[in-house]
């Protein structure tokens, strides 16, 4: 595995380069870039990982309307796509049917980025997402987005954003 670091205007990356490895971690946070996004949401479109409520807190969350267990909803923004991945609805999930959603749904998101021609989607990782941990679910991603030219940028968070109105200005 090779660790390299390449400076763009909008960010730092630390790349892993791997053989078929497509999956890229930032320090932003996924609101922060201007790129498609991928995140999960409930069956009513409510966030539940962090990149969607970091989404839904800047007003960039799209309403998706009524989703099934599953579903993966693709919407277009001007020119950037939003994908959201129905992971739940008003009844708690067992892990087996999470792990069968999710891999099920993966192979959908698959198919949709290679035929919207999607170069990058950024993601944002949580700890967790309905009780299910961020490890196993990045596996899933993993080894079913495995081979295509899609980069999945994973946006770690770890850059800190103040508000405009918290920010003091100097002169």
């Amino acid at each position: 595995m090779e660790l390299n670091t390449n400076q763009t205007e909008e960010s730092t990356y630390e790349t892993h380069k791997d053989k078929d490895e497509n999956f890229i971690a930032c320090r932003e946070k996924i609101f922060m870039r201007r790129d498609n996004y991928l995140y999960f949401v409930a069956t009513d479109g409510t966030p539940c990982d962090e990149g969607s409520r970091q989404l839904n807190n800047h007003r960039r969350l799209t309403f998706l309307g009524n989703l099934s267990i599953g579903e993966v909803k693709v919407v277009q923004k001007n020119k950037k796509y939003q994908f959201a991945i129905a992971v739940k609805d008003n009844t708690p999930l067992s892990t087996e049917e999470v792990v069968i959603n999710l891999q099920k749904s993966t192979e959908t998101l698959k198919l949709l980025l290679i035929k919207h021609k999607i170069k990058s989607i950024s993601m944002a990782i949580s700890k967790e997402i309905e009780n299910f941990e961020w490890n196993k679910i990045s596996k899933i991603l993993k080894d079913n987005l495995k081979g295509i030219p899609t980069r999945i940028i994973v946006c770690r968070g770890l850059i800190k954003y103040v508000d405009e109105k918290d920010r003091k200005r100097y002169n």
